[in-house]
């Protein structure tokens, strides 16, 4: 377990979803087994990486806030979570429910 594998779980993504997600973001390849290699801790994680990944949390927590103030008037299965971008910029739609989950979860009186 390494920091980076955590980060993975926190922001929802898969092994196969980052390698996609970070060689979009980064305009370059980042083969499924470095992230693997990453998460174990064999490889260094570069400060870029490390940037995108930030930035998608930002992004989630950007969506879980906004979706807060939606959960108030509707039921959670109702609000969508794009809020704060379209449905192409999450790198996938697990990643879009975990941030569901996210807010969910966050806000107990979003469930009654």
């Amino acid at each position: 377990m390494s920091l980076f594998s955590a980060a993975l779980r926190v922001t929802g993504l898969s092994t196969k979803e980052a390698s996609s997600f970070l060689s979009e973001q980064l305009g370059r390849t980042v083969s499924q087994q470095t992230v693997l290699d990453m998460s174990s801790g064999r490889s260094r994680v570069n400060p870029e990486v490390w940037e995108v990944l930030r930035t998608l949390y930002q992004m989630q927590v950007r969506a879980s806030e906004e979706a807060l103030d939606l959960i108030n008037e509707h039921q959670p299965d109702e609000v969508e979570y794009t809020t704060v971008s379209g449905a192409g910029d999450w790198p996938s739609e697990r990643v879009k429910l975990n941030t569901a989950a996210m807010v969910l979860l966050g806000d107990d009186s979003a469930v009654a």
